[in-house]
């Protein structure tokens, strides 16, 4: 392992030297041990947030939502600043019959209040969501399918 081009600080960081000899690459996943010595898998510190006093995955809730029958995609975007979690979806379904069906697969507390409809997530080089790209989007141009329970509240009414 060579580590970073350029980025010696991020190489110590990421790779340690066990007793200044061999490097270990931390990856920032989580998981735990089995007794019968099998690792699973539960997570990223990355992708990791806080809200509403729970600390959430964003992988979790982007898995429970692809479950969701008319979902072909998701990626959640963390609480930043005064945006509250917000779920994109790419979906045949509303944002709300997205939420609703999360219930299924996911405790209602990890279900992001606000979930978007969209076309298309935008995607980097590698195929993967920009998220930044996406929270731009949302901050430029809200979709109007955008659902938060206060909305539905009041339509409701």
């Amino acid at each position: 392992m060579a580590g970073y081009c350029r980025r010696p600080e991020l190489t110590d960081e990421r790779f340690p030297r066990t007793e200044g000899l061999f490097p270990e690459l931390h990856t920032g996943d989580y998981g735990w041990q089995d007794k019968d010595g099998y690792l699973y898998f539960s997570g990223r510190r990355d992708d990791l947030y806080k809200e509403r006093g729970f600390r959430l995955s964003t992988t979790e809730v982007e898995a429970a939502a692809t479950r969701v029958d008319g979902v072909t995609s998701a990626a959640v975007l963390p609480p930043e600043g005064k945006r509250t979690a917000l779920l994109a979806v790419v979906a045949d379904l509303t944002a709300g019959q997205v939420r609703e069906g999360m219930r299924d697969h996911i405790e209602p507390f990890k279900i992001p209040r606000r979930c978007v409809r969209l076309d298309a997530l935008p995607t980097n080089g590698n195929g993967k969501v920009d998220r930044k790209k996406l929270a731009a989007l949302i901050e430029q141009d809200p979709p109007a399918s955008v659902t938060t329970e206060a909305l539905q509240a009041r339509l409701a009414h």
